[in-house]
């Protein structure tokens, strides 16, 4: 990242970068862990003798919740280490 910085990249490029790679990854997981709560769910929900459907507009709201915590939490993070000064960085490595 000190690199990118030094060559010149701006920080909006930076940032989208960092924020692209992530939401990846965050997307991928999401994607994992609604499959697997929607077969227990489903499991689970026919052994109740009242039986509800099964809400998955829960599950939309749950990912772009964690979409919008991951975009703020990297953004933030990014946001240090790209204000930061590559002269000073690159001193100490």
């Amino acid at each position: 990242m000190v690199l990118r910085r030094v060559l010149g990249a701006s920080t909006g490029s930076l940032l989208k970068c960092l924020n692209k790679d992530f939401l990846i990854l965050v997307m991928l997981a999401n994607i994992f862990a609604d499959l697997l709560a929607f077969i227990y769910m489903k499991k689970w929900f026919a052994g109740i003798a009242y039986r509800i459907d099964m809400p998955f507009g829960m599950f939309i709201m749950a990912n772009l919740v964690i979409v919008l915590i991951t975009i703020i939490t990297v953004s933030w993070q990014s946001l240090r280490a790209v204000n930061s000064k590559p002269a000073k960085v690159l001193k100490y490595e």
